[in-house]
């Protein structure tokens, strides 16, 4: 069973803030913050799984980049002067605002994805897929004969389904020369021993959060401010995956000229599999916007002997809370005071099923569903 860990981490700046009465020049109140370093590392924590290379671990520290400093005479009676100075408020990390940004995929669609973008079975040119989808050019070409602007509906989707997808095959076949070379020298290392592969930024998102009203309180009422704050998380998702070669390619690896005819027919996607079929299904397309079945079968094709285990999913977030302080009887009216909090995330997820979900529908799927409204209604 496994065992997580806590460990806390504290640090502060040092900085002061002190409160003078006007009348008789005393002292009132002294704040005194000591530490080390040029930011405040507010209260932070690092939680992992004990003994485990590559488990489950979330990491968390708060940055105070924008400290008090300067002198205001207020209309209170007191003067308050400020080295380096933030208000006890910020030392803590306050939990941040995730505003929802609607096209955030959970975890298990990231890890599908992980797989499918590391799997050394994978396509650059879908051969058999492209091949059916050729059949669509002559009726593309006759219809904008016919007439353009009545047919655009009809050759929007022909262009989808058809020219496009042709295109970017055309691209990679061009391209196959360095594929295929890539593709041997990541064989020929599979077959001796397992493998890590990362895939590219998996998901990145800026949300700004709704902001409010909060009162900042310190230790002293005279050093308790209240004012308006604003958000801004940063989010980004990435991945891997470890691939182990099985028993039989440990113990018998193959040739030069067995592991040439692999990676041409995993380059080409020369097989005919569950993926092959999905895709040529009419309407499985739309099925994968709010489904990963496609992306599940490719990630079954196996072409080398080798196996993925649970993808890792990799998180940072960046969060920025800006105070700005409205306190016009201390003559503070527009100071801010600004924190950012920082956090690493990575979790095991299984991919062993598809998911299902509903996102935003992004432009140019918008526009395939107008076009095929546009036939409908003709």
């Amino acid at each position: 069973m496994s065992r997580f860990r806590t460990r806390l981490v504290t640090n502060r700046q040092a900085g002061s803030a002190v409160v003078i009465d006007r009348a008789s020049g005393n002292t009132v109140y002294a704040d005194t913050q000591t530490g080390e370093g040029s930011v405040v590392l507010t209260d932070g924590y690092v939680e992992d799984e004990f003994g485990v290379r590559n488990g489950a671990f979330t990491a968390v520290r708060g940055e105070n980049g924008r400290p008090i400093n300067g002198e205001y005479v207020g209309g209170d009676g007191y003067i308050r002067r400020f080295t380096n100075w933030y208000p006890q408020y910020y030392h803590f990390i306050h939990s941040p605002e995730y505003v929802g940004d609607g096209g955030r995929p959970d975890v298990f669609q990231l890890a599908s994805q992980v797989i499918s973008r590391t799997n050394p079975s994978g396509a650059v040119v879908d051969v058999p897929v492209a091949l059916a989808e050729l059949r669509e050019l002559p009726a593309l070409v006759k219809r904008f004969g016919d007439g353009l602007l009545k047919n655009i509906a009809d050759g929007n989707l022909r262009y989808e389904f058809g020219i496009k997808p042709m295109i970017s095959d055309l691209k990679g076949l061009l391209n196959f020369q360095k594929q295929f070379d890539n593709r041997m020298k990541l064989y020929k290392k599979l077959q001796t021993s397992p493998m890590c592969r990362k895939s590219g930024p998996l998901y990145n998102a800026t949300v700004q959060g709704s902001g409010g009203l909060v009162t900042a309180h310190s230790a002293h009422p005279l050093l308790t401010f209240s004012g308006s704050i604003r958000t801004m998380t940063q989010r980004e998702y990435w991945g891997y995956c470890n691939w182990t070669p099985s028993e039989a390619l440990l113990k018998a690896p193959k040739s030069d000229e067995q592991l040439a005819a692999l990676a041409r027919r995993a380059v080409l996607g020369l097989t005919l599999d569950a993926s092959t079929v999905w895709n040529l299904v009419p309407w499985s397309w739309l099925v994968d916007w709010f489904s990963n079945v496609g992306e599940f079968l490719e990630n079954q094709r196996r072409i080398i002997d080798v196996y993925p285990d649970n993808p890792a999913i990799c998180f940072r977030a960046t969060h920025t809370a800006i105070l700005t302080i409205d306190a016009p009887d201390y003559g503070m009216t527009g100071v801010t005071v600004e924190q950012v909090t920082h956090y690493k995330n990575r979790t095991r997820v299984s991919a062993a099923l598809p998911s299902a979900y509903l996102p935003l529908l992004t432009g140019r799927q918008v526009g395939i569903l107008s076009s095929l409204a546009a036939l409908r209604s003709r």
